[in-house]
């Protein structure tokens, strides 16, 4: 069985989702909204079973006000809620964040 990733990044992902693809990982890739609820939604429809983020949203798309940490801290005050907990994972090019 393959791990389903949710990859939530706001640049051209297909390097890394070529990468994951090669180790076996099913892959779902989402640009983020500008709405949170919409993000959180899309992530709770899909069921992943790990949430892979780029740390920084802000670049290429039209989510100005947030980013991976703001999106994991709101799903994670969700998981009361009803949305299913599971690991969040933030990653990133950047060296000093």
């Amino acid at each position: 069985m393959a791990y389903k990733i949710f990859y939530i990044e706001d640049l051209d992902p297909e390097s890394r989702i070529e990468t994951l693809k090669g180790e076996g990982f099913e892959i779902i890739s989402f640009k983020p909204d500008v709405n949170i609820d919409d993000i959180i939604q899309k992530i709770s429809d899909e069921n992943p079973d790990i949430i892979l983020m780029d740390y920084k949203l802000t670049e290429g798309s039209e989510l100005s006000y947030c980013d991976a940490p703001t999106i994991a801290s709101t799903l994670r005050s969700k998981y009361n809620d009803g949305i299913k907990e599971r690991p969040i994972v933030l990653i990133s090019t950047l060296d000093n964040i």
